[in-house]
């Protein structure tokens, strides 16, 4: 919900355009630059909602055809869902920005994403 408060131009699904995607940056690479630690934060938010349920599943016993096993595997669709969309913006904004700084100004930008594509 921070997210979309701070980036209203994002719909609740997170489906834009390429040129969307240049008008919430505003074509200004300090916005692209921030847009991006935004996005690394809600797909925090997302990898540990996602480690949050799966943990909470019994392992032992087949829970995925259990009325309470689906009920806690529900939410992990739209995680997928915003997962996807959060990862492919995050290169193409990460493209845009190695275009327009030094690499070694991006480094951390890197490091995060990497630890974020791991998990």
């Amino acid at each position: 919900m921070e997210f979309h408060t701070k980036n209203p131009r994002f719909p609740g699904n997170l489906q834009m355009s390429d040129r969307q995607l240049d008008e919430a940056g505003e074509n200004d690479v300090n916005n692209f630059f921030q847009l991006t630690v935004e996005m690394f934060d809600y797909l925090e938010c997302e990898l540990n909602l996602f480690q949050t349920v799966f943990s909470s599943l019994d392992m032992s016993r087949s829970v995925s055809v259990t009325a309470a096993g689906q009920c806690r595997l529900a939410p992990l669709i739209q995680v997928i869902l915003d997962c996807s969309h959060l990862y492919d913006y995050t290169v193409k904004l990460l493209f845009k920005l190695h275009s327009c700084l030094p690499a070694d100004t991006l480094q951390g930008h890197r490091d995060r994403f990497l630890e974020q594509f791991r998990k």
